[in-house]
């Protein structure tokens, strides 16, 4: 200290005699002066700043709730993110991670609001809100070094908790009734704000069959084959993008590959038919349940007179009056039967009377007791006649049957051989009419003078003069003539007792 001060005062002396010259007047000039060397000052050490920490090398995220690994752009069903920092070497142990972690539509300004535990890499980030998507920025920090360099992530992370709404499956055609066993169907499916990932769907015979969670297609159009004919149901769910399974919407599918196919329709009576004489009965007949209709038309015009309808049904017995659909007796004529069918899956069949039926009012009564046969148009009498039937041997059969046939200039040849008691030689007849399939006729007889009662109970050879018929109806001639020009083919023919 005190060599500091001599030095001090040694130079204030020769300033202050400086000072004096000049204050006198009398300047002197100084050519050189020489100041002795200062003693060296002692050194001071500088100030060093620690260097902050490297900067996180690489980020990667992962549901807290799970585990897993979550690529940018995911969502998730866990409402915490685990944040992993790749920690460079070099970085030494003392770091604490650090993140900023906000919404998307947030900027990152440098302000991190979750920090780990010392020396770990693994940042909890704060809870997310439902349908939001976050992004965040990591890095180290120090207790000498300080803060190091943000690094951001590549993406965002959303975070959805609740279940997409269900999917609604596009109803099939005819009621889920399908003619084979593939099927397509069609799903829209509803997004919620993680966007729906794909459809897990099953196809089963439970109205609730269990369905995984799990993804089976993103297509929106699925091509199923079913395994066989039965009901079925096809379950579908759709899977958001955060794993979130909807809930379940079933189809029902009814399969049913068995062909349709139908039966002739049948009448009865067949050919001709009197309404006068009772209702007609028709027979319908399909390979399986199916929708049926009847149509009722005449001959020479497609529209019908009457329907008859039924549903679900494989057979179907009805009856005729012959009235049309508004209750009033149809013309007389002849009339087709045409069957529709259709069944569920949507096949179709048709099929008709092989011949149309003759509506009349026409018909012939044949008495046995009386032995005589009487022509009606409707209620009036055509002719009546007296006839020769069968024998006791060879009796007419009794019964309802129609003129099947109209033979002109026909010739009998016997059935029964030459030396049986029922032989006959050819006998040859203008005019017969055939009424019952296996031979018998209303025919003239020339050979025959006496009709009427008695005239079929005299014993002797069948088909004499006298004697009863072999089973055929003898006319007499003029008799026979008008019925030949009067009846139809299908004019009922009743032979009572």
């Amino acid at each position: 200290m005190h060599r500091t001060g001599g030095v001090i005062g040694f130079s204030a002396a020769l300033l202050g005699a400086a000072l004096t010259l000049v204050s006198c007047g009398q300047p002197v000039l100084f050519t050189q002066i020489s100041v002795p060397a200062l003693p060296s000052m002692p050194s001071i050490p500088a100030f060093s700043r620690p260097a902050p920490p490297p900067a996180v090398a690489a980020v990667s995220v992962a549901a807290a709730s799970t585990g897993a690994e979550l690529k940018p752009g995911a969502w998730t069903s866990s409402a915490e993110l685990e944040l992993r920092a790749d920690v460079p070497e070099g970085a030494g142990s003392d770091f604490v991670v650090e993140a900023e972690f906000v919404p998307e539509d947030q900027p990152l300004i440098g302000l991190p609001n979750a920090r780990g535990k010392p020396g770990e890499t693994t940042v909890l980030s704060p809870p997310m809100r439902p349908g939001q998507q976050y992004h965040w920025a990591v890095r180290l920090r120090t207790a000498r070094g300080g803060p190091g360099p943000w690094t951001r992530s590549e993406g965002a992370v959303g975070y959805q908790p609740t279940p997409p709404p269900a999917p609604v499956i596009h109803p099939l055609p005819r009621s889920g009734w399908i003619g084979d066993r593939h099927v397509q169907v069609t799903v829209d499916a509803e997004e919620d704000p993680a966007g729906v990932a794909g459809l897990a769907y099953s196809v089963d015979q439970s109205p609730a069959g269990a369905l995984p969670a799990h993804i089976d297609t993103q297509a929106r159009h699925l091509s199923l084959t079913i395994p066989k004919d039965g009901d079925w149901y096809v379950h579908v769910r759709s899977i958001d993008g955060a794993g979130n399974a909807s809930p379940v919407a079933t189809l029902p599918v009814h399969v049913d590959s068995v062909p349709l196919t139908l039966e002739p329709v049948k009448t009865d009576p067949e050919g001709g038919w009197n309404p006068q004489l009772g209702p007609l009965k028709v027979e319908l007949k399909a390979s399986k349940p199916a929708a049926l209709s009847l149509a009722i038309l005449p001959e020479s015009s497609d529209r019908p007179v009457r329907v008859f309808t039924f549903d679900g049904q494989a057979q179907v017995s009805l009856t005729w009056d012959g009235k049309n659909s508004s209750g009033q007796a149809v013309p007389a004529g002849k009339y087709r039967f045409r069957l529709d069918a259709s069944d569920k899956p949507g096949r179709t069949a048709q099929t008709m009377l092989e011949e149309p039926l003759l509506v009349t009012n026409k018909r012939i009564v044949v008495s046995l007791g009386g032995q005589s046969l009487t022509a009606y148009e409707g209620d009036k009498v055509f002719l009546t006649t007296l006839v020769t039937t069968g024998g006791p041997e060879l009796p007419t059969p009794v019964g309802t049957y129609r003129v099947l046939e109209k033979r002109y200039r026909f010739k009998f040849h016997s059935p029964w051989p030459k030396g049986s008691p029922y032989w006959y030689e050819d006998s040859q007849t203008t005019y017969a009419l055939l009424f019952e399939p296996s031979g018998y006729f209303i025919h003239d007889a020339p050979w025959r003078s006496w009709f009427g009662p008695g005239s079929n109970v005299i014993n002797g050879r069948p088909g004499a003069d006298g004697t009863g018929t072999h089973g055929c109806v003898n006319a007499p001639f003029g008799a026979a003539e008008r019925l030949y020009a009067w009846a139809d083919v299908g004019t009922p023919v009743i032979v009572q007792r």
